[in-house]
């Protein structure tokens, strides 16, 4: 119990400090103190991402095999079609990203890449699909686990992603203004066409 515990606060500390370092206010302070890290700052900032999710998964495997339900079809098959979906709506939604921009490779400083509201592809029908398809992932994969410890990381999951969406939104209507707060109000949050989790327009 307390090995789980530890585990679920080190996966909080990285979910923590993966919303902190991505904020503004951190670029602001690495640009002043340190700017010749600038231009490689998301490319180290997703390589430590990389690292610690990899380090965290490892020991979450790792976290005894007791199960709450036992296996069975009203499990396995929701639970691996949800995993599937999740897996295949990561791929999609990673199509609508540049490879390179999005890994942090520094880009030529003669030829800057004007910023842009993503609106096409999955963002068409949802406002952050890399998110619907995490919960799909997650979804499955407790389904089909079923341990004690991967409920938590769930609750963790769903807790980090709440609160990425509130810091990720009020970082686009600063960039954006009201061209985000249309694409909010006629475009759900995380679900397409659902009034669970409808878009509200943020304020």
């Amino acid at each position: 119990m307390n090995a789980t515990l530890l585990l679920l606060a080190g996966w909080v500390l990285y979910f923590t400090l993966h919303s902190l370092l991505a904020a503004d206010a951190a670029k602001a302070l690495v640009a002043r103190r340190l700017p010749r890290l600038m231009p490689w700052y998301r490319l180290l900032y997703n390589a430590w991402a990389l690292l610690g999710l990899g380090a965290l998964a490892w020991l979450q495997w790792q976290a005894g095999r007791a199960r709450l339900w036992p296996l069975h079809l009203l499990t396995a098959v929701p639970g691996a079609l949800l995993l599937l979906a999740g897996l295949a709506g990561l791929a999609l939604a990673f199509r609508a990203y540049d490879a390179f921009e999005f890994a942090g490779w520094p880009q030529p400083a003669a030829s800057p890449r004007p910023s842009s509201l993503q609106t096409s592809g999955f963002n068409r029908y949802v406002r952050h699909p890399l998110y619907t398809a995490t919960l799909l992932l997650f979804a499955g994969y407790v389904l089909l686990l079923a341990r004690p410890a991967d409920l938590g990381l769930f609750a963790v999951v769903l807790a980090y992603i709440r609160a990425g969406i509130w810091l990720e939104e009020r970082k686009l209507i600063r960039q954006f203004g009201d061209i985000y707060r249309q694409y909010a109000a006629r475009t759900p949050m995380l679900i397409p066409r659902t009034g669970i989790l409808r878009a509200r327009r943020p304020v």
